[in-house]
């Protein structure tokens, strides 16, 4: 009777141990498995983020430098309308591994306010890519021509045009003045016009 006691122990015992094993091992590629797709999702992340980061790049860069993204989309339409790199007027991201490529990929100029296809690929620190699209509105850029030489016939009469300052008295046949005029000895006078564009102020 005690020996069939110690033999059913030493099953229970065994089959203990054997459940716990197989739960360890679960447990264990359970845990293996969530690390691994944290780390698909955080890569995953970067590579969405940077892409963001080129858009936003994109477009803090087009606010400040108009003059320059007009040339750029007078380069796109005189190559036939290929896509253009922008990376080189575009300050990228400094971490290690993660970076964007950006192009400007479309150009609608038909109403005044000009619409710009860009395309932002993002990279991860393991290479992984996403690419974000963003068509942004651009006012405020004109096309222009520049004025062609009519011959040196200047209609330009005027006996000043310039800027002026703590003056005591003005007295010209006719000026322009860009800006404030203050003067101080009581009077100004003009034979035929005078036109302050800023504040006149007299004794």
């Amino acid at each position: 009777m005690q020996n069939s006691k110690k033999g059913v122990s030493l099953v229970v015992v065994l089959l203990f141990m054997l459940v716990a094993t197989i739960a360890a091992t679960a447990t264990y590629r359970w845990l293996t498995a969530q690390s691994k797709a944290s780390a698909s999702r955080m890569v995953q992340s970067e590579a969405y983020q940077s892409a963001v980061a080129g858009i936003e790049a994109a477009r803090s860069w087009m606010t400040f430098h108009g003059n320059d993204l007009g040339g750029i989309i007078k380069q796109y339409f005189d190559d036939a309308k290929k896509p253009i790199l922008l990376d080189s007027v575009l300050q990228n991201i400094n971490r290690r591994g993660q970076r964007y490529d950006v192009w400007l990929v479309g150009v609608d100029v038909t109403s005044t306010e000009y619409k710009l296809k860009i395309v932002s690929q993002g990279v991860a620190r393991n290479g992984s890519k996403h690419s974000e699209v963003a068509v942004l509105n651009v006012s405020g850029l004109y096309r222009v021509r520049v004025p062609a030489d009519n011959g040196g016939n200047w209609d330009f009469e005027e006996g000043f045009f310039g800027s002026v300052s703590g003056t005591q008295a003005y007295d010209v046949n006719s000026g322009i003045i860009n800006g404030d005029v203050t003067i101080g000895g009581g009077y100004a006078t003009s034979a035929d016009h005078l036109i302050v564009t800023g504040n006149l102020t007299v004794n």
